[in-house]
């Protein structure tokens, strides 16, 4: 047997351990990352979801396990299934597609064929697809072919459609591949009638969750304070970067596109001392301006009026000023915060990390090196209900396979944010405005209307208008912006 100085000592050990592991777990449960998806999971049942669901809401979730009926004795049929719950009512129904592989390769296709500049849509399984930069006419006389759009419905919806019937508001939590699938750009029939293809989002008002379990967190924050004045709007964008002055706003072009070049210099190789790689100021610098943003801004701000409007323009659109008005508290009075800029993704531009491209300083430092981070976004202390990350490619994921939802919408919900407007692909400049201007005048008119449902009107708006022109109908356009959250 072990000598009871060992087994002294073990026991020692093991407490040790246990006790640093009930430590490691309280300042976890300390940091709030139920928002965000990435904490330990707390398991949310079925009678705790319909408590938290209002009356015209469903969530939806999507199993997909991917197991082969032909390789699983006594497996009969698709194991992938999509679960809905609603208020009074829960369905679970099978997924025809059985492959998780398959169904992938679908949601990518489809992306090509309604994404603007999309990674990964020249090779592979979307390589000749038709894409969104070019709309002439294919030759069935059709810039888009609903069929793609009507299968993926069919597939991951159809076996709930009567439950949808009366929903006004889905609510989804795909798993980490479906967060990439723009699901209001989904068709809801196989031919289009004589308004064109019957959207998703002409039936319901579609938000997203990072996870089930957020749903608690999120649903459990305190609603913004009726009757406490008007709302106060930040924004922060057109950073000093690129070549370019003054812009006129009314000469912005419909196909100006928001996105950084594809061969963007690498971005970190300074060291703070610590371990923390820094942003190169100088290659921040040469990256494309987007001047159009401060037009964006502006529209935003005359929703909101001049009083109730801060902007960050031009060199205030820096970190420092961030970082200052977070400590001041400043930055916890703004109820609505947009910033209007690049957004990068882990291993972009040798990016290790999500961040926000602001005007460089002269030289980096772990205070300031033009790049605010998903880990700095994190620490600072927000009580804005909305968040609008007005730049590119804000909803995708650091790689095609990883989570769809970015590090940055998380790091903005662990920062106290509640509900965020994201964008999937790099957008036109004039969809930006007009979709944001559209949003906010609706909440304005309207403000009892959720986030979801004030988006779906700003985009029906543009994609049901008949004078519209086709580029300006197509999804391309239209279909990037998403509600991440509740409100």
């Amino acid at each position: 047997g072990a000598e009871p100085g060992a087994i002294r000592a073990l026991d020692t050990r093991l407490t040790r351990i246990e006790t640093e592991l009930a430590e490691t777990e309280e300042r976890l449960a300390a940091l709030g990352l139920e928002a965000t998806g990435i904490t330990e999971v707390q398991p949310l049942d079925v009678s705790g979801i319909q408590a938290r669901l209002r009356p015209g809401e469903m969530l939806v979730t999507f199993l997909l396990p991917g197991l082969r009926p032909e390789r699983i004795a006594g497996l009969e049929g698709s194991s992938n299934l999509t679960i809905a719950i609603g208020p009074t009512a829960v369905r679970v129904a099978a997924i025809p597609e059985d492959s998780r592989g398959d169904l992938n390769a679908r949601i990518q296709a489809f992306r090509c064929e309604v994404a603007v500049s999309d990674p990964g849509c020249t090779a592979g399984a979307a390589a000749g697809l038709r894409g969104a930069m070019s709309l002439e006419e294919d030759d069935s006389g059709n810039v888009f072919d609903p069929e793609r759009a009507f299968g993926l419905y069919a597939d991951l919806f159809g076996g709930i459609e009567d439950l949808l019937a009366g929903t006004d508001h889905l609510i989804l939590a795909p798993p980490a591949d479906l967060l990439r699938l723009p699901f209001q750009a989904l068709v809801t029939a196989p031919d289009p009638g004589p308004d064109g293809p019957d959207w998703l989002i002409r039936r319901h008002a579609v938000s997203v969750l990072p996870s089930i379990t957020s749903l608690r967190t999120l649903h459990d924050r305190p609603a913004p304070e009726s009757g406490a004045g008007p709302a106060r709007f930040l924004g922060i964008g057109d950073p000093v970067i690129g070549t370019g002055g003054a812009i006129d706003c009314e000469t912005v072009r419909v196909a100006d596109l928001r996105s950084a070049a594809a061969d963007m210099p690498t971005l970190m190789d300074t060291d703070a001392g610590d371990g923390r790689a820094l942003a190169r100021p100088a290659a921040l610098r040469a990256l494309s301006r987007l001047a159009d943003s401060a037009c964006e801004l502006r529209a935003i701000g005359e929703v909101f009026g001049p009083a109730h409007s801060t902007l960050l323009l031009g060199e205030e659109a820096n970190e420092a000023r961030v970082k200052a008005l977070d400590a001041s508290g400043d930055l916890a009075t703004a109820d609505v915060l947009v910033f209007a800029t690049h957004g990068l993704t882990a291993g972009e531009a040798g990016a290790r990390a999500p961040g926000l491209v602001l005007t460089p300083p002269e030289s980096a430092s772990a205070e300031d090196d033009g790049l605010l981070t998903a880990a700095e976004i994190a620490t600072l202390r927000l009580r804005a209900h909305l968040v609008v990350l007005s730049a590119c490619n804000t909803a995708a994921g650091e790689a095609p396979e990883a989570e769809g939802l970015s590090g940055l919408a998380r790091a903005f919900f662990h920062a106290g944010g509640t509900s965020l407007l994201v964008t999937h692909w790099s957008v036109y400049s004039s969809a930006a405005v007009e979709v944001s201007t559209g949003f906010f005048e609706t909440l304005r008119a309207e403000p009892h209307l959720s986030h979801a449902e004030a988006l779906r009107r700003s985009l029906l708006a543009i994609a049901d208008d008949p004078d519209a022109d086709p580029l300006r109908r197509h999804p391309a356009y239209w279909a990037p912006f998403a509600v991440v959250g509740l409100r």
